[in-house]
């Protein structure tokens, strides 16, 4: 399944699971946004690095970023941010390399399991090159064999 095709699947209001997940080409890194905006379909693209920036208290010197925290802050920026139905996520890779495997492994089943019967889609982000030591491998498959992988190349991790 390509970006477009899980953009429009995961617009079905009726899933009860409107998450999904897209492995970046190498070619598309840092581009991820340029390349959302072309596409024909409308959707909101999400820096999570800058917005995490801005959502720490002003007094804080960095984010305090935990499972617990990284729930907390993608439900604030999809009530607040997000205007489209769907939103892609970028720099999530980011936010989880701070955290140890345990804590990544948390993210990934509430990012899978937890955001259920949402208005607004959600699309992760991540490199397709590091994807093997962001996410397992079972986890993609999950991810794929639930019709919520997007991939512009064949898969290999």
């Amino acid at each position: 399944m390509n970006l477009i095709e899980l953009i429009s699947h995961l617009r079905q209001p009726m899933l009860r699971l409107r998450t999904g997940l897209w492995l970046v080409p190498d070619y598309l890194l840092g581009k991820e946004e340029d390349y959302v905006l072309t596409l024909p379909v409308g959707c909101d693209v999400i820096d999570l690095r800058l917005a995490v920036i801005n959502l720490r208290p002003p007094s804080a010197p960095y984010a305090a970023i935990t499972p617990e925290n990284i729930h907390a802050w993608l439900d604030q920026i999809l009530e607040n941010d997000v205007r489209h139905d769907v939103a892609v996520f970028t720099q999530l890779d980011l936010l989880l390399a701070a955290l140890g495997a345990n804590d990544r492994q948390a993210v990934w089943r509430t990012l899978s399991n937890s955001f259920v019967h949402r208005p607004k889609a959600i699309i992760f982000a991540i490199p397709q090159h590091s994807a093997g030591q962001i996410i397992s491998p079972s986890e993609i498959q999950a991810w794929q064999q639930n019709n919520r992988l997007a991939s512009n190349q064949p898969t290999t991790i």
